[in-house]
């Protein structure tokens, strides 16, 4: 079973798939599509991170694993993906400057 974290983060991946799905065959083929696309990757790849997360939190807590320790888990993994988010955004301005 998924835990309900991981079944309305998922259902949030399935609707950043629909609005990219929409959004590329709207956007021209320039390098800007490469930017965009390369962020919503990013992203996606987030979100099936925490569904990951979410997975493992839930099978620590059945599996006995006291409440300190999911924690710890719960919070380091909401770092990494708070570093992943930053790292995402930093490679985008990056780009963007250099192409101006």
């Amino acid at each position: 079973q998924l835990s309900g974290r991981g079944e309305i983060i998922l259902a949030a991946a399935f609707v950043e798939i629909g609005i990219r799905l929409t959004i590329d065959s709207r956007l021209p083929t320039v390098g800007y599509q490469i930017k965009i696309q390369m962020v919503l990757n990013n992203f996606f790849y987030g979100l099936l991170f925490l569904v990951f997360e979410s997975s493992v939190v839930y099978t620590m807590i059945k599996g006995g694993h006291t409440h300190e320790t999911v924690k710890m888990v719960d919070l380091a993994c909401a770092v990494v993906e708070l570093m992943h988010l930053a790292g995402v955004l930093v490679v985008y301005y990056l780009s963007t400057i250099k192409n101006e």
